[in-house]
This record gives structure tokens, C-alpha cells and sequence, in this order.
């Protein structure tokens, strides 16, 4: 049996006109769509270019941080030098402050140090490394020997030398044998005062103001006479 109402009679077609309305109004909100995509990605990289000129503008070119990394090497080879010929600290303790000082201007928040000085990241990190890290190391060494306080005099008993001095108490952990200048009197040997002089090194130790203890005084060989010690 066939149905009476036939299904173009029951669903009116879409006119041309409106499929055509239909088509225009899809097609121009993918424009729509498209073009707020394009400007949110093109505010996005004008901001991106806007952050990086702005630190391209405070990391400017200079040269002055060149010549202090070149100044604090010399620093430290000078520091290195003479400060351990003159103060009892062990080559491991002089290169683990080095470190520590080398080190710790990273630990500063970049934007609010290197990068107010106008330095790159890494050349930022090389400053402290070969300038912040030397000088300030050689400057509290040098203060601790400058700040000492007041001597206390060895006779040492052997042919010692200072850099033998040192070098027994960078091994051993304390002062060849001697005996201080206040205690000679009652500790002379026989030898000594048969002939009346006390011979040997003397040695003045100082307490720094860092705590280092530093050679305050050095004669290679002193002859005391017996009578004035007493």
C-alpha cells in the first residue's frame, strides 16, 4: 500500500537562498575564528619581543667587566702566592673558599644583579667566577693578616726555612718543635749554655682577625745570649 504522504510533501526543501545563507554565515565565522587565533598569537609573540628587547637593552655591551675578570686573576695568582707563604691555611681550605665565593653571587636573583649591570646571563656568571670570586677572597685574606693581633715568638729547634715551616704544618697540623722566647730560660739545653747562645729560627705567630693564624715575624737563624734571657 503506498503512503499517502510522500516525504517531500511532509519536509519543505530548503530554498537556494537560504542553503546559500546557511554556507556564506559558517564560511565567516571560520574567518572570524581564524583571525582572533592570528591576533591572539601575534599579541602573544609582540609581547615575547617586546620582554627580549627590553633585556637586550639593559644587556648592552661594555668592557669594563673584561677587565676586572682579568684584574681578579692576577689578583688571585698574587694572593695565591704570597698570602699562603704568610698565613697557616691548607691548599684545600684556600680553593673550597675560593669556590664558595666564586659561587655564591649566582645564587642572586639574575634580573636584580647581573642583568642591572648590564651583563648576560653568562657573562654574568663568568664575572663572579674570575672578578667577584677572586678579589673578594684576597681582600678578607689579606684583611685577616692586616687585622692580627700580638706575636708570640718561637725558637725552633732544626734548620728550618719559612716555606718548611709551613709545609710541616700544612702535613702534621701544628709548629715544628721549638720553644717560645719566655720559656727559653728555663728550657736551655746543655750545649746552650756551655756556650751561651741559644741558635735556630725564630718564628712570631699572630692570630688574624678571621681567625687564620699568620707569621708575623721570620729570621732564619737568631743567636740569643744566654744572660739577657735571664
Amino acid at each position: 500500500m503506498s503512503d499517502p504522504f510522500p516525504l517531500e510533501w511532509q519536509l519543505p526543501k530548503a530554498s537556494s537562498s537560504e542553503s546559500a545563507l546557511t554556507t556564506k554565515g559558517t564560511g565567516w565565522n571560520d574567518i572570524m575564528n581564524k583571525g582572533t587565533e592570528t591576533m591572539e598569537r601575534l599579541g602573544r609573540y609582540a609581547g615575547q619581543e617586546h620582554q627580549q628587547g627590553s633585556v637586550e637593552r639593559m644587556a648592552r655591551e661594555q668592557y669594563w667587566p673584561g677587565t676586572l675578570m682579568a684584574f681578579g686573576m692576577l689578583t688571585w695568582i698574587a694572593t695565591f702566592w704570597w698570602g699562603q707563604a704568610v698565613t697557616f691555611i691548607t691548599y684545600g681550605g684556600m680553593f673550597r673558599w675560593l669556590a664558595f665565593f666564586c659561587f655564591v653571587g649566582n645564587l642572586l636573583p639574575y634580573v636584580r644583579s647581573g642583568l642591572v649591570l648590564g651583563m648576560e646571563r653568562f657573562e654574568w656568571f663568568m664575572f663572579n667566577l674570575l672578578a667577584v670570586g677572586p678579589f673578594t677572597f684576597s681582600i678578607l685574606l689579606w684583611f685577616n693578616f692586616g687585622m692580627r693581633g700580638e706575636a708570640t715568638i718561637y725558637i725552633l729547634d732544626g734548620n728550618y726555612s719559612r716555606q718548611e715551616t709551613l709545609s710541616h704544618w700544612r702535613d702534621e697540623g701544628s709548629l715544628p718543635t721549638g720553644r717560645r722566647s719566655d720559656e727559653l730560660s728555663g728550657r736551655l739545653t746543655q750545649n746552650e749554655e756551655l756556650r751561651g747562645l741559644v741558635i735556630g729560627p725564630l718564628l712570631g705567630v699572630s692570630r688574624g682577625a678571621l681567625g687564620y693564624e699568620v707569621i708575623d715575624r721570620w729570621e732564619t737563624a737568631v743567636a740569643l745570649k744566654v744572660e739577657e734571657l735571664r
